[in-house]
C-alpha cells in the first residue's frame, strides 16, 4: 500500500485548484456528511494533450493549466458542475476515472457525523498553498475509507479561502457563454461508482449519501453539481462520468466531425471514443435526461 502521504498528496494538488471553484454553502433540511461532488480526479499517462483536446477541441474552459506540484503533474477543465482534474499518471496505454473529492458539511460536523455513522475515515490533513505563497492551512482532506478502494479514493475536502464561489461561477459563466462547446454541454450530469457487488461496500455509499434524494435507477441527488448513481456490475470505484447536453444530435455530429464517436451500447447516450481521451470513460446524455434513467 502507498504511503498515505504519496495517496493523498494528488488529491491535495487538486484541492489547491478547486479551492478556485467552490460553491457556496447550502444547509441540506437534515444533517448529511457532504454537500456535493467538488471534483473528479482522472489519472492519466499524459495529461498535456488530453488537456488540450478539451480546452482547444472541445472549448471547455481551463479550470487551471498544467502545472507540476512537487512530484506531481496536473491540470483541469471545468464541466460547468464540477471540474475535472487530469493527474499526471505511470506511462500505459490508458487512463482511468480515480478519485471523487467532496466538499462537505462543515468538517467537524461531517466527521462527527460519520462516526455517528459508523463509517472509517483518516485523519485530517491540512495543506498549504503548495506553490509556496502561502504558509497557512488553505485546505484539509479526510480519506473516507470506508467508501474507497485500491486505486480510487473518495475525500473529503474543505476549504479556507472564501473567494472560491465566484471562481466557480465565472467558468460556469464561460462555459454558458460558449454554448457549451461543440458539443453542447450544459453540466456533469452524474457519475457512475462501482460496487463490484459488495453489499457493504455498497451500504457504505448509502450510508455516506443520506439524507440526499435518491432516485430510481440508485441515483442519488446532491445539493449541488453530478448526481451520483451505483453499479454492481461494476468493479470498485469510480467508472464513468456522464454529460448532459443540449442536443444529442448536435453532440453527436459534433463528435463525428473531431473523430472522437465511440461506440454506445445504450439508447439514448453517445459515447466519447475512450482511445482518444486516454481510456477514460466519458457518455453524453440529453440534459432533461435523469440520472436513473
Amino acid at each position: 500500500m502507498m504511503p498515505r502521504a504519496a495517496r493523498v498528496l494528488p488529491l491535495a494538488v487538486a484541492c489547491l485548484a478547486a479551492a478556485m471553484t467552490r460553491p457556496t454553502p447550502q444547509t441540506l433540511a437534515a444533517q448529511g456528511v457532504v454537500r456535493q461532488v467538488d471534483h473528479l480526479v482522472a489519472v492519466v499517462p499524459a495529461p498535456a494533450p488530453l488537456l488540450a483536446l478539451l480546452v482547444d477541441t472541445l472549448r471547455l474552459p481551463r479550470a487551471w493549466p498544467i502545472a507540476r506540484w512537487g512530484d506531481f503533474v496536473s491540470g483541469g477543465v471545468s464541466l460547468g458542475s464540477v471540474n475535472l482534474e487530469l493527474l499526471a499518471g505511470r506511462p500505459g496505454p490508458e487512463g482511468r476515472l480515480a478519485h471523487v473529492v467532496f466538499e462537505p458539511e462543515p468538517l467537524a460536523d461531517a466527521l462527527a457525523e460519520l462516526d455517528r455513522r459508523g463509517l472509517a475515515h483518516g485523519d485530517r490533513e491540512p495543506f498549504g498553498d503548495v506553490t509556496g505563497a502561502a504558509s497557512a492551512t488553505a485546505w484539509t482532506t479526510v480519506e473516507l475509507l470506508a467508501q474507497s478502494a485500491p486505486g480510487h479514493l473518495a475525500v473529503l475536502c474543505e476549504y479556507v479561502r472564501p473567494r472560491v464561489a465566484d471562481r466557480r461561477r465565472r467558468l460556469t459563466d464561460t462555459l454558458r457563454a460558449r454554448d457549451g462547446g461543440p458539443l453542447g454541454i450544459v453540466e456533469a450530469a452524474w457519475i457512475v461508482v462501482g460496487t463490484g457487488g459488495d453489499a457493504r461496500f455498497a451500504s457504505a455509499w448509502e450510508r455516506l449519501l443520506a439524507p440526499a434524494d435518491r432516485e430510481a435507477g440508485e441515483a442519488w441527488v446532491l445539493a449541488a453539481g453530478p448526481a451520483i448513481r451505483l453499479d454492481a456490475a461494476s468493479p470498485k470505484g469510480l467508472r464513468r462520468l456522464v454529460l448532459g447536453v443540449r442536443s444529442l444530435a448536435r453532440a453527436r455530429a459534433a463528435l463525428a466531425r473531431a473523430g472522437l464517436l465511440g461506440v454506445s451500447t445504450h439508447a439514448g447516450e453517445l459515447r466519447i471514443a475512450p482511445r482518444r481521451v486516454q481510456g477514460l470513460d466519458i457518455r453524453l446524455v440529453e440534459a432533461a435526461a435523469r440520472a436513473g434513467a
